[in-house]
């Protein structure tokens, strides 16, 4: 990635002054706030033209200019849709409700920060020599932190002419399962496996899975993992502890 100290600079003064921490994924939601606060608070020019995506963990803003994205954490989740997640219930503050899903992966503690919890993994992803298979994430600023371009796998489409981009066979998508399962892995995506099987390894993919069920990471959705812009090898994008089961 290419990025000055100067543009840091940049970036960190107008995430701060658009005050994105502390909101709720509820009322990140609402597409007309973030087009409210872009309109209001000029993106650095550096960035170029700017578009935004927002999940239930981080608001993500994408730069035409640069080969990097911008990622701020937010607050998950509250009220009834706790009651969804049960292996999270040492994480929830009694006081206000606030679901605290994110887990530092060194020491077990419960965090709000899905991003500072990537960043962490990615350290421990590299102490285990199963890097390559995630998209580094970096931060840059209280609360600010970028990562590499991707295309997600459900951005893709039938026709692209990247290499090795294209539909996986049910029996390859069978095969992947079954491969998984044997070896006693969670088996989230079996799409994803099977893609992942077509650039590395089986064995080092099966590498992959442990640390990821070491480390209960899931939600593995075809928006969670994809290429890399840079390398074109796929990659888990998103890797947080929210876990969709």
């Amino acid at each position: 990635m290419r990025i000055t100290k100067d543009q840091i600079k940049q970036i960190n003064e107008w995430i701060e002054d658009m005050d994105l921490v502390g909101l709720t994924y509820e009322k990140i939601d609402n597409e007309d706030l973030i087009d409210g606060l872009l309109f209001h608070h000029q993106a650095p020019d550096f960035l170029g033209e700017v578009e935004y995506s927002s999940g239930a963990t981080k608001v993500v803003f994408i730069g035409s200019n640069v080969d990097y994205v911008i990622k701020v954490p937010i607050t998950m989740m509250q009220g009834d849709l706790i009651e969804e997640h049960e292996d999270y219930e040492d994480c929830v503050y009694d006081d206000d409700y606030e679901y605290q899903g994110a887990i530092n992966p060194f020491t077990g503690e419960c965090m709000s920060d899905y991003c500072w919890e990537e960043c962490l993994l990615y350290r421990m992803a590299r102490k285990m020599h199963v890097e390559k298979f995630f998209l580094p994430m970096y931060k840059i600023g209280e609360n600010i932190y970028i990562q590499p371009k991707a295309i997600s796998w459900d951005e893709m489409d039938e026709d692209d002419d990247r290499p090795f981009v294209r539909y996986v066979t049910r029996e390859e998508k069978q095969y992947a399962r079954e491969r998984a399962s044997m070896e006693g892995h969670d088996v989230r995506n079996p799409e994803m496996i099977a893609h992942f099987f077509l650039q590395y390894s089986e064995e080092d993919v099966m590498r992959m899975l442990a640390f990821m069920d070491f480390n209960q990471i899931g939600d593995m959705h075809s928006g969670n993992w994809g290429l890399n812009d840079k390398t074109q090898k796929f990659v888990i994008i998103d890797y947080g502890s929210f876990r969709d089961s």
